[in-house]
């Protein structure tokens, strides 16, 4: 998952695992909206069928270097899964998202320190429907290997390239009963900070913000730019869900910092570090 920013250029494209959709005659309108919701099948795979010819040089470039990254990959989100199995968690969902049969499409928001452990927190039926953004680049590729193994797709794009077109990607599968999920102070920070990609979604889109967050007082804290954390097995998880944030449509500039500012608020509110 990265910060969302519309930029030039760039493209998305489907995993060879599916075959690709027809392409659009016309440049996408990201006004436009689309009808149908998600199956109840397995979602197809928006991860770029690139992922593994991410230009590299020496050992990584090769086919056995490839292989070895998708089996190290594998074997991290297995642990993974194994490590959440130990967990004790207590689910805190005053606003009732988690209550749905047919789980309603937003824009879910968290912060980039709590990703790696987020989707399994949330029951199949929902992670069946969850979309999240990963960059173009060689670590980008790494990601959407790794977060592929949890939620239903990814979609390729960043702030420098393929922003344009992964926006209005997500805006088309927002339309059609995806839920989008959004590190809001990715990629690079500041830490806790929000930048305006989820909140430009939703003024797009209609659909609302939902934040959420998992704290834990045993965990391991990396030496990254977020302090990514890890909980430690057998730890207690706090999985706390926040209230869905509507916010309004064609705002101005100000208007739409002022919602971020209020987004940034309800999720500290959700947040315990335990430092």
């Amino acid at each position: 998952m990265t910060r969302l920013v519309a930029g030039r250029g760039g493209r998305v494209t489907l995993s060879p695992h599916t075959a690709p959709s027809p392409p659009d005659t016309a440049a996408p309108d990201p006004e436009d909206n689309t009808d149908g919701r998600p199956s109840n099948s397995r979602p197809h795979s928006l991860v770029d069928k690139t992922v593994a010819d991410t230009p590299r040089r020496g050992f990584a470039d090769s086919a056995a270097g490839r292989w070895l990254a998708r089996l190290l990959i594998a074997l991290v989100a297995g642990l993974v899964r194994l490590l959440h199995t130990t967990c004790r968690v207590r689910v805190v969902d005053p606003g009732g998202y988690l209550s749905h049969t047919d789980p309603p499409a937003v824009v879910l928001a968290l912060w980039h320190n709590r990703l790696v452990f987020a989707p399994l927190f949330f029951p199949r039926r929902y992670r069946r429907r969850f979309l999240s953004l990963a960059s173009l680049s060689a670590d980008g590729g790494y990601a959407a290997q790794f977060m592929g193994h949890f939620l239903g797709g990814m979609i390729r794009g960043s702030s420098s390239r393929g922003g344009t077109e992964a926006l209005r990607q997500m805006k088309r599968e927002l339309d059609k009963g995806w839920t989008i999920a959004l590190t809001v102070d990715g990629p690079r920070g500041p830490r806790y900070a929000v930048h305006p990609g989820a909140v430009l979604l939703a003024e797009m889109t209609g659909a609302p913000v939902v934040p959420f967050a998992w704290n834990a007082r045993r965990k391991w804290q990396l030496k990254s730019w977020d302090r990514t954390q890890i909980p430690k097995p057998f730890a207690r998880i706090n999985f706390v869900v926040g209230t869905p944030i509507q916010v309004a449509r064609r705002m101005s500039a100000d208007e739409r910092q002022a919602a971020c500012e209020n987004l940034r608020r309800q999720m500290l509110e959700l947040t315990e570090d335990f430092d």
